[in-house]
């Protein structure tokens, strides 16, 4: 089996982006809406547009650079695993808003 080749800067990304919204997670079962919440949910917000240009520009550095085609494909792959944040930021914005 092949190892899985990433790109370390995009996996500081995911690790950053999974760890914030854990956080968030944590926050919002602590019923702690205050502003540090409310903080993090417009950093997530932010986070969603940043990753959707990170992989438009990995894909485009995949035709570019040939010789690291391989590493700008699997970091693109495990971008894609950063939009359930989106998925949580929006579950949590409509309890928020019905609260």
């Amino acid at each position: 089996m092949k190892k899985f080749n990433v790109n370390k800067n995009a996996l500081i990304y995911f690790a950053g982006s999974w760890i914030m919204g854990l956080l968030m997670m944590l926050l919002f079962l602590a019923k702690n809406m205050d502003e540090i919440f409310m903080f993090l949910i417009a950093i997530t917000a932010l986070n969603v547009i940043i990753n959707i240009i990170v992989m438009l520009l990995l894909l485009v550095f995949y035709y570019v650079f040939s010789e690291n085609r391989q590493q700008f494909k699997n970091s693109a792959l495990l971008l894609l695993f950063n939009f359930p944040n989106l998925i949580f930021l929006y579950f949590i914005t409509i309890i928020y808003i019905s609260l």
